[in-house]
Formats: structure tokens, C-alpha cells, sequence
């Protein structure tokens, strides 16, 4: 046993690098890996074969694993990255298997490639499929793992008692334990796999991608084992994350490579459901990050909320980018409403991220949802109107009649004096997104920024969903312009301003505008014409 760790002492240490091109049929060496707890274990190898080189030259050396571990439950998921020596020099990763295989046969990513990263992989090649990373779920609810299948890359998920920061992490040497985290905090999720090499601060791992980001500032984390399961179907380690030390340099089909020390880049995130707190970190990735936020929303809805309950939400969104603050407040109502939570976030924040106006980061997040226990949806239906004829200057109230959910017809009512000049007006009472469309088709430029800062402005001064607004808008002749409305200008004018593209003609104006909140979300538009007289 002594001659065994001197051997690995000085291996780790001091590896010497075989290439495929000096492996032959038949030779022998060991590997390391973890199973149990923090102690490095080794198995021993025999080269079975090669695979045909890729296009792009690259190699898939072919083994046979023996030991007590492997002969009990074959090619474990989570032995992603385990290194292999033969002759005592470091030949590369274990990091591919097949289903159903009869024997614990691997095929090995050769170091050479590792260290290149960046070149094709053998998939599908006679069936060959990566090795399962072991994706640690812990404080989640077990409703929402299914959307971790959006995430990228083959992984086994492990939860329940496994899950959490380990106290008992494996150094950070080759056969040890490490991670690729994406959430930590209230709740961690970690794909783990096991080291291959350790060159000073800078470490290679998995031997095939973990979410294959390529060029990345992924968290890296320490690891530990706390037991393997043997199953026909799909034996995996019980791997567990331990604290984040340095960051995932390049994701890769060759591997990941990290370096230690570095602090990644991680997003703060708050979340309050229903006075409940909690706490998070996210990596910053953008092609990660809002599949990530929106999990945690719909995790902890259904954690504290159930996945059926008829309610209503007011949400409050403040979202601090590297260009200011942006703030939003959702109000939805209804029985299941995880699912609008987590596309509702998951879309506003790959607005956000790819605004056509300039690279955004997102430094943190404070989202406030507040629940009441009972569905509130409103609906214009139409309006009510004594007369459709008016003097100038007279006082005139407007009614709508609303439907609600459940509930008898309301009225709203709302006041305004109408022009002291003979003119044409359009009424219109609507909800939020009725309101935004109906402008939108009549000044599409009035939604034209010139920067992010114009569109940050915009989207923060949006009125909410629970709001009925009422509109009056008056018949004339109008040019719109990025700056603004130009109103009542005389025909000649409007249609010498018309042949410039970067104005509108266009024949109504608004002259009046009020917002009226009710409990809940308003949908629906109603519109109705009156006229001044004298």
C-alpha cells in the first residue's frame, strides 16, 4: 500500500504524457477516481482497441476497467475525467461508455486533445455516447427538475439526502472531485465530474463538455462522494459540490479546462414569494442565466405555493444591469401559474440580454411576489355612453361595463371635459397590452430607440397589467417623429413632411389619458366615436 501511494505521489506530481500513437492492444495501467467520501481510489485499465480517427485527427482509445467499484456497477456516471496512466505517464480521461454494455468498457479522450480543446467529437460514433456528469440538485422542488432538461449536456441528476455542500471535499489533484456550478446559496446545482490533470493553478477535467459553453467564466467548485449506486439501467455516484474555488476557463468537446483562484462572475438574486425569502448566486453566462432565473421563480412558486392554487400575483422585478436599473411588475392571476412565472421571466430577461442596442450584464436581482388567495381577471366589455354628441367645453363621464371572473358586471367610471372646438373624437378603454398594441400601430416610431437608455426608460414607465386605461384620442392631421407628435399642422405641411421616412402621417392624436387599478390583470378593448359641436 505504502509503494502504491509513493507511486501516486510521484505520478501526480510529476506526469509524464503518452499519445495515442505510442498505445497498443493489450497494455495495462491504473486509474484514479473517487466513490467514497474524500479518499482517491485507483482501478486498473486494459487497452482493448482505437477507434478511427476524426477528420480532424482526433483519437478514442478503447479499455476494459476492473475493480471492486466497476466490477459491482460497471462505468459509473461521474467518473467523467477519471485519469488513466499506463506505464506510469498520464494517457487521458475516461469519458465515454455505452448503454447496455456488457463488460465495464470505456473509451478514453487522450490527454494530447484535452489540452487543445476545441475539436470535434466522436459522437455517435458505434454508439458511443459521453459519460452521464452526475448535475447535483439541491433546495429545489422535485416539480421543477424537468426544466433542467433545457439545460445543455447529458447528465444524471442526483437530489434528496446527496444533495448540498459536502464538508468532505477531495483535494485538487488528479482522481479528485470537482464541479461545474451554475447555482449556489438556498439552493445548489452542480454538474460534477472527476479531475484529470492539475498543471499549477490550472486544472482539466470531464474529457467531454459539461454544458459545452466553449469559451466560459463558469464557477468552479470542489467536490466529494458519498456513496455510488449500482443499477442495470444507469449506475452514478452520489457527487456532491463543496465551496466554489476558481472558474471554468473553456467548456469543450475535449473537456473542461478551469483555473483556481479566480473569482467567476455570478449574478445576486433575491426572491420573496409570498414573504417567503431566499438567497442565490447565478453564473452570469447569458446563454445560461435566464433558464436559470426562471427555474429558481418556478422552484420556489411551487415549493411554497403548490402547483395548483387559484391566485393572484403583484410582482415587482428589479433588475440592476451594467446600464442602470430596470423594473417591472407582472400581475397575473390563476389556478397554475408556475408556468407563466417561469416564461414570463425567462423571456423578459433574453429581452433584456439582447436589446439591439448594446451588450448588457446583469449584476443582480430582487424579485417581490406577492400572493392573494383568490383569482382576479378583469375584462372590458364595453362602454356605456348617454350621448354621442357634445357642445364645446361640456363635462361628459364615461362608464365601462367590466367583467370579472366569478363576478357580477362592474362599472368604472372616469370624467374628462371634451375640446372647446368642433372636432372628432375616438374613446378607447382598454387593458395594458391592448393599449400598447393599438400605439404601436399608430406611431411605430414612438417605439424606435436610439439606445438602450431610451429603451430602459421606456419599459420602466410602461404601465401595469391591472391598470384599465382610458384614452381619448382626436381626429386630426398628425406627423409622428422620433421626438414626438407634430398636431393639427395644416394638409400642405403633413403631406411635405410624409415624403421624409423617418416621420409618420397619420390622422389621430391623444389628447387625454387617465389609468384606473383594479385587483387583478385587465385584458380587452372597447371604442366608441363621439363629435364636438357648437
Amino acid at each position: 500500500m505504502l509503494i502504491v501511494s509513493i507511486l501516486l505521489f510521484q505520478i501526480i506530481e510529476t506526469p509524464e504524457i503518452i499519445t495515442p500513437s505510442d498505445v497498443r492492444v493489450g497494455m495495462e495501467g491504473f486509474g484514479l477516481s473517487v466513490f467514497m467520501g474524500s479518499k482517491i481510489d485507483t482501478f486498473q485499465v486494459k487497452i482493448t482497441g482505437k477507434l478511427p480517427p476524426t477528420a480532424t485527427g482526433r483519437e478514442i482509445i478503447l479499455a476494459e476497467l476492473k475493480g471492486d467499484v466497476i466490477n459491482e456497477a460497471g462505468v459509473l456516471a461521474g467518473m467523467s475525467g477519471s485519469p488513466v496512466y499506463i506505464n506510469g505517464k498520464l494517457l487521458g480521461a475516461v469519458a465515454y461508455s455505452w448503454a447496455f454494455s456488457k463488460k465495464p468498457i470505456c473509451g478514453i479522450t487522450p490527454f494530447v486533445d484535452m489540452k487543445k480543446g476545441g475539436v470535434s467529437p466522436p459522437l455517435g460514433s458505434y454508439g458511443l455516447t459521453p459519460i452521464s456528469p452526475v448535475l447535483n440538485v439541491s433546495g429545489f422542488s422535485p416539480k421543477s427538475y424537468s426544466l433542467l432538461d433545457s439545460l445543455p449536456g447529458n447528465f444524471v441528476i442526483s437530489f434528496g439526502q446527496s444533495g448540498g455542500l459536502t464538508l468532505e471535499r477531495t483535494p485538487f489533484v488528479p482522481g479528485g472531485v470537482c464541479g461545474v456550478s451554475l447555482i449556489t446559496g438556498d439552493g445548489t446545482l452542480s454538474m460534477m465530474g472527476t479531475i484529470t490533470e492539475v498543471k499549477g493553478d490550472t486544472i482539466y477535467a470531464f474529457g467531454h463538455p459539461a454544458y459545452g459553453t466553449g469559451i466560459s467564466n463558469l464557477p468552479l467548485c470542489e467536490g466529494g462522494v458519498s456513496g455510488y449506486l449500482p443499477s442495470y439501467y444507469h449506475s452514478f455516484k452520489f457527487a456532491n459540490p463543496g465551496q466554489v474555488v476558481g472558474t471554468i476557463l473553456f467548456d469543450g468537446d475535449s473537456g473542461v479546462k478551469g483555473i483556481l483562484k479566480r473569482k467567476p462572475p455570478m449574478v445576486d438574486c433575491k426572491i420573496v414569494v409570498n414573504k417567503r425569502k431566499r438567497e442565490y448566486k447565478i453564473t452570469e453566462m447569458k446563454n445560461l442565466f435566464p433558464l436559470l432565473m426562471a427555474f429558481l421563480l418556478y422552484s420556489n412558486w411551487v415549493e411554497e405555493m403548490g402547483v395548483y392554487n387559484p391566485v393572484t400575483i403583484n410582482g415587482r422585478f428589479d433588475i440592476y444591469t451594467s446600464q442602470g436599473k430596470i423594473s417591472l411588475y407582472p400581475v397575473i392571476s390563476g389556478d397554475q401559474l408556475q408556468t407563466d412565472i417561469y416564461r414570463w421571466t425567462r423571456g423578459v430577461l433574453l429581452d433584456i440580454q439582447g436589446n439591439r442596442y448594446e451588450g448588457v450584464a446583469i449584476d443582480s436581482m430582487k424579485v417581490n411576489i406577492d400572493v392573494k388567495n383568490v383569482i382576479r381577471k378583469y375584462f372590458v366589455e364595453r362602454l356605456q355612453l348617454k350621448k354621442k354628441e357634445f357642445e364645446l367645453g361640456e363635462e361628459m363621464t364615461l362608464s365601462v361595463i367590466i367583467d370579472q371572473y366569478r363576478k357580477p358586471d362592474t362599472t368604472v367610471t372616469c370624467g374628462f371635459r371634451v375640446p372647446d372646438e368642433p372636432c372628432e373624437l375616438v374613446i378607447m378603454v382598454s387593458g395594458r397590452d391592448e393599449f400598447l398594441s393599438y400605439e404601436r400601430e399608430r406611431v411605430p416610431l414612438n417605439f424606435e430607440f436610439d439606445d438602450f437608455s431610451e429603451w430602459k426608460n421606456y419599459i420602466n414607465d410602461l404601465p401595469s397589467r391591472d391598470q384599465v386605461i382610458f384614452s381619448l384620442y382626436k381626429k386630426g392631421r398628425m406627423v409622428g417623429t422620433k421626438r414626438g407628435e407634430l398636431r393639427d399642422i395644416p394638409f400642405s405641411l403633413q403631406s411635405i413632411l410624409n415624403g421624409n421616412g423617418n416621420l409618420e402621417a397619420r390622422n389621430l392624436f391623444p389628447i387625454y389619458e387617465k389609468q384606473i387599478t383594479l385587483k387583478g390583470p385587465v385584458t380587452g378593448v372597447a371604442k366608441e366615436t363621439i363629435e364636438v359641436r357648437r
